[in-house]
């Protein structure tokens, strides 16, 4: 019997053709590829041509890269679309592999300190900005790489849980204290989503080149409904007070309020936990 790799999340399948869909990640049997295969290889097609193929022509090894989250696909074509952001297949472009210089041509190099053929200087400006970087870009470069995003994340992804089990419980034991804790955790995830939000802003301009697949149209969405929800929460709350007094009427819908906010919070978790598993890489 032939197993197949799962290209997505590394599940091996086991029989004469992969699955319809991956039952550990859900991905198409396209993204599957052959293991241990004895068949004749498949030459590689013409570096122009992306259409999909079955399963049949990704024994030639060759790989695509994401320019949009840097997943690396193997396979004869790229997939029709990112398995992690979603980004569409013209988005892909296959990776170089290099080979050693032959002793000619490392003859030929220029010595040191000479300029390569047809060499040309930059220009005064790119030099200057790549020498002397405003204040704001190596601040918005630095976030990126010390990872604000991801980092800041954590502050609904942690926080909102919490809220919500103790508005759930303050309402079920008509706990004021456990009502009084679960507004103050409320308001202080209001505080940081646009600290939250701006980080991701500048995540998907400098890392994913603000291309807007529906991953992030999906992040976005559920990052406004968090924003909306924790800040119209917190007005909810300073405007009714006895929203902390047991059996305070509206108090359905304010619990229904945190639900929601804490559901965006999940879906938002979810595909961003994809494109940290499979960071953006220079090629």
């Amino acid at each position: 019997m032939q197993q197949w790799q799962c290209t997505v999340c590394g599940y091996i399948h086991t029989g004469d053709q992969p699955p319809e869909a991956c039952p550990v990640c859900g991905a198409d049997r396209s993204l599957f590829i052959a293991l241990n295969s004895q068949g004749p290889k498949v030459s590689a097609p013409d570096k122009a041509s992306t259409a999909p193929d079955g399963p049949q022509d990704r024994s030639d090894g060759r790989q695509w890269q994401c320019g949009v989250c840097g997943y690396v696909h193997q396979g004869a074509h790229a997939p029709a679309a990112c398995p992690v952001c979603g980004a569409d297949q013209d988005q892909y472009a296959a990776v170089r592999h290099f080979e050693p210089a032959s002793a000619q041509e490392i003859e030929e190099r220029p010595g040191p300190g000479a300029a390569p053929p047809n060499h040309r200087p930059p220009p005064a400006e790119s030099t200057s900005a790549a020498v002397n970087p405003g204040r704001l870009e190596w601040i918005l470069g630095k976030m990126v790489d010390l990872h604000a995003h991801p980092i800041a994340v954590h502050i609904p992804n942690g926080v909102l849980p919490i809220a919500v089990i103790f508005l759930l419980l303050g309402s079920l034991f008509h706990s004021r204290s456990l009502l009084t804790a679960s507004f103050y955790n409320l308001a202080f995830v209001a505080l940081a989503m646009p600290a939250v939000l701006f980080s991701g802003y500048n995540d998907w301009q400098r890392r994913f080149g603000g291309r807007l697949t529906h991953v992030f149209l999906t992040k976005m969405i559920c990052g406004a409904v968090i924003l909306t929800g924790t800040w119209g929460g917190v007005i909810w709350r300073l405007f009714d007070s006895a929203l902390v007094l047991p059996g305070a009427p509206g108090r359905g819908g304010y619990i229904v309020l945190h639900l929601v906010v804490l559901a965006a919070a999940i879906v938002a978790g979810y595909y961003g936990g994809k494109l940290v598993i499979f960071p953006k890489k220079p090629r």
